[in-house]
């Protein structure tokens, strides 16, 4: 061989030695931007800089119901960007576009399946966002984010491959499993991944199911990564996941909204039961739908704990009616040795009920005056009041026990956003419901059942007072007024009674609710004490007192 074929051969070798080492050397620094990436998202996650945003594939009919529904309630509480994917419009739509990251997808609903608005989604996100943010989560319009419990979830969230949601899994060759659409969580380094190939699994879809395509799409692409299930996010129409999924009216979006609020746990059917379920009270649950399954109370964060007498009683009124006036004063003055200056609040009277209604006038009446006092209540903005009738009669110690029922959670919590009821009258039938519960109510404020009545000593906390109103204006409703407070336990709200009673009501004379003249032993007070279980040398009565 010649000089110069060595020399050719020499040089051959020596490029080819200079391109694996410009090969190994981009290897090694591709390697390292890697490691880099990853290892500032990671630093960026624990400085808590983590930078999220929403995605929520939607249509013009869904902007202007569901999506209008979800930007009255849950959206001005979320502290992350958020994008509407929507279907070309033919007309404009300006108006739409105020104030809102609107993304106008590339053809109308009809020709564009559910499964392209979805890759077009994620297109989007990765041609346009991708260094943008480091997570991206994508909704269903039927979807309620609960922010409260979504921020405290986020705050730890550490998550690189990250594809999290509801999961399910596809029986195929290659097992995988998917995320459903209502809601989901991909990092920015999946999207980095299957971003560029998009298009090709667009085009090479095997089902019409746009969540079970993406799954495939991510898993064939990024590292055969399934999704992964987060329970605390994905429940079902529960009040401690991130996501609630489906509302499907914005009735529904405005009701969960206010039940997320005012932290109101309803009376759930079986089939939303699920091993966190809770309401607010179980004993009408049990009443309602009758369960081996117990469910327990929800516990509700108190926001403020310093309650005052001064502060719950500030606004306290006594229903009388004129001709009562002996009586009216020496209530008032009972309940002055207490410390509890109440205000006349004048009754109706006289009034019959609508023909429709199987009540007495007595019954009706008092329906009427809550319902003038519940409003004049919302006039004017107050945060509590104290409703007695003018035949109550007050605990000889009533002041040293409500100081006393302040320190108790659940009074706290009823005084919070709900109701107490200061006495009740529950007859033999309702003591058989509450007695099944002794060993789990045995504190000062209990939970009502349906058989537990009486309306003469109540405080009402103001988000109580609309639902009342409510109720009171519908006259298809034929109950008498002290059935709403078994209304509002359904509703979720706070309903608890104090026991022992701290006033019970003089039952010598005769109702104008509900009279009974001829009925002796009905207004035999010490008979009623018997079955109502008070306790008469409690309270400031005497034999001695005339029956007003």
């Amino acid at each position: 061989m010649s000089f110069l074929n060595y020399r050719e051969l020499d040089m051959n070798l020596r490029k080819l030695y200079y391109k694996k080492f410009i090969i190994i050397i981009s290897c090694y620094l591709i390697i390292n931007y890697l490691n880099y990436f990853h290892t500032e998202i990671k630093r960026t996650i624990g400085k808590g800089k983590v930078r999220f945003v929403f995605g929520i594939i939607t249509n013009k009919q869904l902007m202007n119901t569901l999506v209008e529904a979800s930007k009255n309630t849950w959206i001005p509480l979320l502290p992350y960007d958020l994008f509407y994917f929507i279907d070309k419009q033919k007309q404009n739509i300006s108006y739409l576009l105020e104030n809102l990251n609107i993304i106008e997808l590339s053809s109308n609903d009809r020709e564009h399946s559910l499964t392209n608005k979805t890759f077009d989604l994620w297109t989007y996100f990765y041609e346009k966002q991708l260094t943008n943010y480091d997570y991206f989560v994508v909704l269903d319009s039927k979807t309620y984010v609960n922010t409260k419990i979504l921020e405290k979830f986020l705050q730890t969230f550490h998550c690189y491959d990250c594809y999290v949601g509801y999961a399910k899994e596809v029986n195929e060759n290659n097992r995988f499993s998917y995320c459903l659409n209502r809601s989901y969580i991909i990092s920015q380094h999946v999207l980095r991944q299957f971003g560029p190939f998009i298009n090709k699994c667009r085009q090479t879809t095997r089902t019409s199911h746009s969540d079970v395509e993406l799954g495939r799409c991510i898993y064939t692409y990024a590292s055969d990564i399934s999704c992964t299930n987060q329970n605390i996010l994905f429940q079902i129409a529960d009040y401690q996941s991130a996501f609630v999924y489906p509302l499907e009216t914005s009735h529904a979006f405005h009701k969960f909204h206010q039940q997320i609020k005012y932290q109101l746990r309803p009376i759930l059917p079986p089939l939303k039961y699920s091993n966190d379920s809770c309401v607010a009270n179980p004993i009408v649950q049990n009443e309602i739908y009758r369960q081996n399954y117990y469910l327990s109370t929800c516990h509700i964060e108190i926001k403020d704990t310093r309650i005052s007498s001064n502060l719950i009683f500030k606004n306290s009124f006594i229903i009388t009616l004129p001709g009562f006036s002996q009586r009216l004063n020496r209530t008032i003055w009972k309940f002055q040795q207490h410390n509890i200056h109440l205000k006349p609040f004048e009754g109706v009277s006289g009034i019959y009920p609508p023909t429709s209604m199987n009540m007495t006038r007595g019954e009706w009446n008092i329906r009427l005056a809550m319902k003038y006092l519940i409003q004049m209540a919302i006039n004017n903005k107050f945060q509590r009041i104290f409703v007695v009738e003018d035949d109550a009669i007050p605990h000889r110690q009533l002041h040293q026990q409500i100081e006393s029922s302040f320190h108790d959670n659940q009074c706290q919590q009823s005084l919070a956003n709900g109701v107490l009821l200061l006495g009740t009258s529950i007859w033999p039938k309702g003591w058989k419901i509450l007695s099944k519960y002794n060993q789990t109510e045995h504190r000062i404020c209990r939970h009502i059942c349906t058989e537990t009545y009486g309306a003469f000593a109540v405080l009402l906390h103001r988000v109580t007072f609309q639902p009342i109103l409510t109720w009171l204006k519908d006259e298809t409703n034929q109950q008498p007024y002290d059935c709403v407070f078994s209304h509002l336990a359904r509703l979720g709200y706070s309903v608890r009674f104090a026991w022992p009673n701290l006033v019970i009501n003089d039952v010598r004379h005769i109702s104008l609710t509900r009279p009974r003249p001829g009925n002796i032993i009905f207004h035999n007070l010490t008979y009623r004490a018997t079955l109502h279980r008070w306790n008469l040398t409690e309270y400031m009565i005497s034999e001695f007192e005339d029956v007003l």
